[in-house]
């Protein structure tokens, strides 16, 4: 048996309690961990207008920090997601906002000014994904699998309960569980395990579970959410602030590529979203460009 130890760089195993980590007695299970910095901006669809727009969503913005343990075996995977940081006006969205505007030459969002108000912000998040099916080999030529997956969150900034699929076909598929989009409390999906260093000669207990040196393939998705919080809907959590009637289910709709070579992998997606509050005008159509690096 095998457990993090085996695998994990030695600052990570000085820093983290190995022995109360979830899963470390299971064997044939690798563990890989990821830290992310992101930010997300939400605007009305009507960013002209200078006055508050009581019919649609609130100016926000979420600028957080982000740690993911995850375990993985050929056929089933568990992520673990954790994001600490903050709502309003110091998750400097207005103002990132507003420099690419002008560098792209487009029109500058007006009514910032109406934003959540400022909020420490924390999810908590749970998903198990599985392989349900596989036509072909993974990591070497032409291959095709399904994927299910559940979960949920828990946090002031979001609470929900989640169930998907999807469907990938590519070459040198990797034995890892696919594309999910980014958003507040969502589960973040780590690269395969990074090429083994075989200069020790020792056998290497992961070596199935490694990405291959290269792979390209399309997948195709959809995921449904059970809603009973999102702040950047139902505005702050103590305070007075702008807010809309959400609604209770949302799903998305998913298709794209994604394209690796060796740790690097960067993954296009278009993504059609159902309406997410009363009242809102048109579904949400939007672009996501995901790249991470296994090391």
């Amino acid at each position: 048996m095998f457990s993090q130890r085996d695998v994990l760089p030695i600052w990570l195993r000085n820093l983290l309690p190995l022995d109360q980590l979830p899963f470390e007695t299971d064997s044939g299970v690798a563990r890989t961990f990821a830290f992310s910095l992101g930010q997300n901006m939400y605007t009305p669809d009507d960013t002209a207008q200078r006055s508050l727009i009581l019919n649609d969503r609130p100016y926000a913005g979420w600028l957080y920090l982000g740690a993911t343990f995850q375990t993985r075996s050929e056929d089933q995977q568990d992520t673990f997601d954790a994001q600490l940081g903050v709502v309003g006006p110091y998750s400097f969205a207005e103002e990132t906002q507003e420099r690419v505007h002008r560098l792209r030459g487009l029109s500058v969002p007006q009514s910032w000014d109406h934003q959540l108000r400022s909020e420490p912000g924390l999810v908590l998040a749970y998903e198990r994904t599985w392989r349900l099916w596989l036509g072909g080999r993974m990591r070497a030529g032409p291959a095709v699998d399904l994927l299910a997956r559940a979960g949920g969150a828990l946090g002031n900034v979001a609470l929900y309960a989640s169930s998907g699929a999807q469907i990938r076909g590519g070459w040198n598929l990797p034995l890892d569980f696919g594309y999910s989009v980014i958003r507040p409390g969502g589960v973040s999906q780590i690269s395969s395990l990074p090429q083994a260093n075989n200069r020790n000669r020792i056998a290497d207990p992961y070596a199935s579970l490694r990405a291959p040196r290269w792979s390209a393939y399309v997948f195709l998705g959809a995921k449904g959410r059970v809603i009973g919080r999102d702040i950047f809907l139902h505005g702050n959590t103590w305070r007075d602030s702008h807010s809309v009637d959400h609604k209770l289910f949302i799903a998305d709709l998913m298709g794209g590529i994604t394209l690796s070579l060796g740790g690097l992998k960067v993954s296009l997606a278009r993504v059609l979203r159902t309406r997410e509050f009363r009242g809102q005008s048109i579904d949400h159509r939007f672009g996501s460009i995901t790249v991470s690096y296994a090391f």
